[in-house]
């Protein structure tokens, strides 16, 4: 099965092409955005993985509501919008933890030349 949908830009000034094809029994997601021309998962295929698909597929006479439907259950079967959210969540944390070591990076740099206030 292979899907094609019309995708809005942040500025709605252009329109790229994002197809979801499962031809080959694996699950291809493609978007012509600047982003996603580059390989990096772009808002618009992230939309149709997490189903938030408001404002970036519409408005309707576009694209195919039904269309839209099967294609984020087909994506879903894939469990892609699980695996993102767990790696969402890991980056989170990840970048939690960046935030403390820098923060205290910087408080030993500091201290080299004043001493921490109590």
């Amino acid at each position: 099965m292979k899907y094609e949908f019309f995708a809005t830009s942040s500025s709605s000034l252009d329109v790229y092409i994002v197809t979801v094809s499962n031809d080959s029994s694996s699950l291809i997601m493609t978007c012509n955005c600047p982003a996603g021309s580059k390989g990096i998962l772009c808002r618009h295929r992230k939309a149709l993985i997490t189903g938030k698909i408001r404002g970036i597929f519409t408005p309707p006479r576009r694209n195919n509501p039904e269309k839209l439907q099967e294609a984020i259950n087909l994506i879903a079967t894939y469990g892609i919008d699980k695996t993102l959210k767990l790696y969402t969540d890991e980056l989170e944390r990840a970048e939690q933890t960046w935030i403390s070591v820098r923060d205290n990076l910087r408080a030993m740099i500091n201290a080299l030349v004043e001493p921490p206030k109590y």
